[in-house]
């Protein structure tokens, strides 16, 4: 899924309330129609949670429950103690790293997949044969967190597309599997944006100490105002 929108204040129609917000919509190949299309965030104070499932799904997984509960808890936390935009991002950090994964040491992974709807943040999990080929990558030392998307992105010049990868992306058949990136992103009324992702793991699978691996972007959206 996909989310659209402009999270700033609905304006030049005197009969909305003082609250109203132009909203966003959630974008998905499970929508056959355009009034299929959900659209949330219409009104300020609201928290909404999105994850591998259908936004409208009648059983919400766990760990959207939770981490609805949390954010909202967090902002409001900010808001009584005034805190600034470097406290409010390390404090929805801390909900991205809410661990509630029910601890099953000898499932495989495969198994251990259902119940990745529990929580938050994933640990490090697999069986032997994933520890064994993590082992075998932190052997070869310290590795760069910027991934080989990442380095492709950057060498692509505007309007250029990229070529479809030569080896498949396996994921978690190599290696244990697990959050790998945590992201908070923070955007003001006049459409300043704050961005920063938090790498976990170095790409030989050593884990980084928080903030160690963090990457920080400030840009100006163009286009708000129009």
């Amino acid at each position: 899924s996909m989310v659209a929108g402009k999270l700033k204040r609905k304006r030049g129609e005197d009969e909305k309330p003082a609250r109203a917000l132009e909203g966003i919509a959630i974008v998905s190949n499970r929508c056959d129609q355009l009034e299929d299309v959900p659209w949330i965030a219409e009104t300020r104070g609201e928290v909404y949670g999105l994850s591998n499932t259908v936004y409208n799904d009648p059983k919400p997984w766990p760990k959207v429950e939770l981490g609805k509960k949390l954010v909202k808890e967090a902002v409001q936390e900010a808001v009584d103690k005034n805190l600034d935009e470097e406290a409010l991002a390390e404090r929805l950090f801390s909900v991205l790293d809410t661990d509630t994964l029910p601890k099953h040491p000898d499932m495989s992974l495969a198994d251990y997949i259902k119940e990745l709807k529990q929580s938050i943040f994933v640990p490090a999990i697999g069986d032997e044969s994933h520890r064994k080929a993590m082992a075998d990558a932190v052997a070869r030392g310290p590795g760069h967190f910027a991934t080989d998307d990442q380095k492709a992105a950057e060498s692509l010049q505007l309007g250029e597309r990229p070529d479809p990868p030569t080896k498949p992306n396996l994921g978690f058949e190599v290696g244990l599997y697990g959050t790998q990136r945590q992201t908070v992103i923070m955007v003001d009324w006049d459409g300043n944006v704050w961005y920063r992702e938090r790498a976990l793991w170095d790409g030989n699978g050593n884990p980084i100490e928080r903030g160690k691996g963090d990457e920080v972007f400030r840009f100006k959206i163009e286009g708000w105002e129009s």
